[in-house]
Formats: structure tokens, sequence, C-alpha cells
């Protein structure tokens, strides 16, 4: 028995835990009529990073005054290509906050937050700014 917990004593340091969450992102506002073209990623520029930076710059829980009312806009199953500007960055918002909330920093899929960039970027290019 003594000899095991001296072995137990002289064992390697635990090495120190990593940890999974991505670096907090601040939130850089830009409005709807501010924002231009050359704000949204191109599609080969559409890392996850990039996705997570333009996703914050619009503040959901600001614009809409609560997490509640913030999410019920950003989750509706209303169609895509009938949402103004607003609440496609609402739903973008929306993703970037589950993101960042799970710690999720490795994502294969981005195809949903591709596809609202994609919305997005036909408003902006139309002038469609609510």
């Amino acid at each position: 028995m003594k000899n095991r917990l001296v072995g137990w004593f002289r064992r390697a340091p635990r090495p120190e835990p990593v940890h999974l969450h991505p670096a907090p992102i601040e939130i850089r506002e830009v409005s709807n009529t501010d924002l231009s073209e050359e704000d949204i990623p191109r599609v080969t520029e559409e890392t996850y990073e990039r996705l997570i930076a333009f996703a914050a710059t619009f503040d959901g829980y600001r614009h809409w005054g609560s997490f509640e009312k913030c999410f019920a806009v950003g989750v509706s199953p209303k169609d895509r290509s009938v949402r103004t500007l607003t609440e496609l960055r609402t739903e973008l918002f929306c993703w970037f906050r589950v993101c960042a909330h799970d710690g999720t920093s490795d994502i294969d899929d981005l195809t949903q937050p591709r596809q609202i960039i994609a919305e997005i970027r036909d408003r902006v290019k139309r002038g469609a700014v609510d």
C-alpha cells in the first residue's frame, strides 16, 4: 500500500485543460443603411470566423429589446425570401449566439449561415435596407 501511495504522489502532473470556447467576439454594430457589399463575406471568405465576425455587426438583443423577442424573430419559420434585412440579420445573430453559447468553434456545416448571408447580400445589393 505504501508503494502505491508513493507512486501516486510521484505521478506526472495533469496537463492544463484545453478550452474549446472561442475567444469572445465583441459586437461592432453596423446599421443597415451603413452596410455595404464589402462588409459582407464573399463565398471564398466564408469561414466560421468570418461569418461570426459579420454576424457580430448586429446586436439583435438591443434592436428587439429582449432575448425572447430577438429569438422569436430569429428562429421564425418565415421564408427567407420575404424577410426584411433586419430579420435576416437577426437570424444570423441568433445563429452566432447559439454558437457562442455552445462554445462551438468548429462547424462543418455552414449551409444555414451561408444561405442567410446570400439573402443579406441580395438585399444590400438591391438597396432593400428596410
